[in-house]
């Protein structure tokens, strides 16, 4: 599996949550960004261990 894999805190869409008001964001996330061609494509592995 070729690629990087980074780690993400995203906001989560949720009206309620804190991260749509500035707060800490849920997360991480871990994704891998690989290329297709001449496309960067991004796949999600999900939620990354905690440090």
């Amino acid at each position: 599996m070729s690629g990087t894999v980074y780690h993400e805190y995203r906001t989560c869409g949720d009206e309620t949550c804190q991260c749509m008001s500035g707060g800490t964001k849920p997360g991480p996330y871990a994704y891998r960004a690989y290329r297709d061609g001449d496309t960067v494509r991004r796949e999600y592995l999900g939620k990354a261990e905690s440090e």
